[in-house]
């Protein structure tokens, strides 16, 4: 039996794996990807910003500093204040390595452009009202440090995301992923957590989710390439949480196939595969990632040591 440990160890792992997946076509065509990789599209670990397969993109190193500032935060007591601004703090830190061409990865504009300024935004006082998908392409590690405490996690998972990204369907979607992580991490089946993140989101009000929530109600196992590419591409987030949760309710007990499936298309591969993997990967623990991709993933050791430290 999985513990919350393994299922942290997985999600962290896990969206990291399809982070890396989809980096090498992420600014790519659906039509390019196949011409370049087969039939099939991309099936494995590529190279990407001319560093070898495994290499992770700003979705990582993002939800890295996530991690690390819930950690920190953690030793003051994890209230509000002090999760904003722990959060806040490792968050300029990863900006301030973006200025080093080994670390930029193609980091979203909104992102960069809330951390350089002295403020963060705030549920009251957004700084801007952005609904990229920056927002919740980060925040499973929220999910994991509120295991088994949905409701808190939904709360602090908008918390987080509002920090630079004040369009309301960025705020809710982080919420909604952090809930959803926090169930899985506390043992619950995918249709579970689902059911939860479903009632979540309907307490703010499901218009605020339009295509997330008629994703929960799309059918599987016939016509689901087409039904993905109807979701959309993935630069919101909205559509970005949408598609990383079909393609795992495609495949529930693949990781594999699912991360392939998320981020096969054309649009934003590389956010939309960490979150399918994140998702799959607290579902179905790091032995549901491939040992080579686990063996050559960035920053392998540290994923595997904030997912620890994180667990209640």
């Amino acid at each position: 039996m999985l513990t919350t440990i393994d299922r942290a160890i997985g999600c962290m792992l896990g969206g990291a794996g399809g982070d890396s997946l989809g980096a090498a076509v992420e600014f790519i065509s659906h039509a390019e990807i196949l011409k370049r990789y087969g039939p099939n599209g991309v099936q494995d670990l590529q190279p990407a910003f001319r560093l070898p397969p495994g290499v992770i993109t700003d979705d990582t190193q993002q939800a890295h500093a996530v991690a690390e500032g819930l950690i920190l935060s953690a030793l003051d007591g994890n209230s509000t204040e002090s999760i904003r601004g722990r959060v806040w703090n490792e968050l300029k830190r990863w900006h301030l390595t973006q200025s080093d061409p080994r670390e930029n990865r193609s980091p979203g504009g909104t992102s960069m452009g809330s951390l350089s300024g002295q403020r963060s935004g705030t549920l009251k006082d957004p700084l801007n009202n952005s609904d990229s998908c920056g927002s919740v392409m980060r925040v499973h590690p929220v999910g994991i440090a509120f295991a088994g405490k949905p409701d808190e996690a939904f709360r602090i998972g908008m918390e987080v995301s509002v920090l630079t990204h004040g369009g309301s369907e960025a705020v809710t979607a982080g919420g909604a992923m952090a809930a959803l992580i926090s169930s899985l991490c506390d043992g619950s089946t995918l249709d579970e957590g689902l059911a939860v993140m479903r009632l979540l989101i309907n307490r703010i009000g499901r218009s605020t989710l339009p295509i997330t929530t008629s994703v929960l109600d799309l059918p599987v196992g016939a016509n689901e390439r087409r039904n993905m590419d109807n979701i959309g591409s993935g630069w919101d987030a909205d559509d970005a949480l949408a598609m990383g949760i079909y393609a795992a309710r495609c495949f529930p007990t693949d990781y594999l196939e699912g991360v392939r499936f998320a981020v096969n298309h054309s649009g934003d591969s590389d956010s939309t595969g960490s979150m399918a993997g994140a998702i799959l990967g607290a579902t179905l623990g790091p032995g549901a990632v491939p040992r080579q991709w686990r063996d050559c993933l960035e920053g392998r050791a540290t994923l595997t040591r904030v997912a620890r430290a994180l667990v209640p």
